[in-house]
């Protein structure tokens, strides 16, 4: 992933990228999307979606997850992929403190059934409850 503008002679990392993006937009809220397809448009194979991203993309969607106040992904995705409480890297964890953040963004479930079991690992960090 290369920045067309501005010009940049230097490969920008992904922690680069998406810290760049951070924005306050004057105080208000602002909503960043992330996600990875195959070519015909599919977000899940085998079950998930891990299997559609390569290396490349798990270090954005890494990267990524330092900037939000929270990260909302659906109760099917938790179940299907068996989430866990976010965890940051030290690196990131410091650049959420520097600018002012908790170190680590609150997970936050969107379900239609409420059809969670409070026995999945999303559960399990008592200090990372998700919303």
């Amino acid at each position: 992933m290369r920045p067309l503008i501005p010009d940049s002679s230097e490969e920008p990392t992904p922690i680069d990228l998406a810290q760049a993006d951070f924005r306050s937009a004057d105080g208000r809220p602002w909503v960043m999307v992330n996600f990875v397809t195959s070519i015909d448009g599919a977000t899940i194979l085998d079950g998930g979606s891990t299997e559609l991203g390569d290396d490349e993309d798990m270090a954005l969607f890494q990267a990524l997850r330092a900037v939000p106040d929270y990260i909302l992904v659906g109760a099917s995705t938790v179940i299907a992929e068996d989430y866990r409480p976010v965890k940051l890297d030290e690196a990131r964890r410091k650049w959420r403190t520097e600018q002012g953040l908790s170190e680590t963004p609150r997970l936050a479930i969107v379900s239609g059934t409420v059809s969670l079991s409070v026995e999945q690992r999303v559960f399990s960090d008592p200090d990372h409850k998700p919303l």
